[in-house]
């Protein structure tokens, strides 16, 4: 009986084994978490220097016994400044109807 040898005809650098194909899962595994590492990081970041830049251009009011967005508008508006303007702005930054009744306490956002 006459022996047969298969033999691998493909050039020495293209054979590909297991290590490899880990070596290259391993590296797209790392590119993930790392992308996902500075999306997560840039998020945060943004988010905290929006909160910082609200606050700075932001005052906090609270709204007193018998006090409407009118008369808050009118403390805080300028002669030549139509109030309903200052009252849709404040009612808007707040996410309140303008002519929502307010309770005494809440906490009313206004621009400086």
């Amino acid at each position: 009986m006459k022996a047969i040898e298969i033999r691998d005809h493909r050039p020495e650098g293209k054979r590909h084994d297991r290590k490899f194909f880990k070596r290259i899962a391993s590296a797209v595994a790392f590119t993930l978490a790392l992308a996902t590492a500075c999306g997560i990081g840039w998020y945060a970041g943004a988010r905290l220097a929006y909160k910082q830049k609200a606050a700075e251009i932001s005052k906090i009011h609270y709204v007193e016994e018998g006090e409407t967005l009118w008369d808050i508008a009118a403390g805080m508006s300028n002669d030549d400044q139509d109030i309903r303007k200052v009252i849709y702005d404040i009612a808007k930054l707040n996410n309140i109807a303008p002519d929502a009744d307010l309770k005494v306490g809440q906490k009313i956002v206004i621009a400086k």
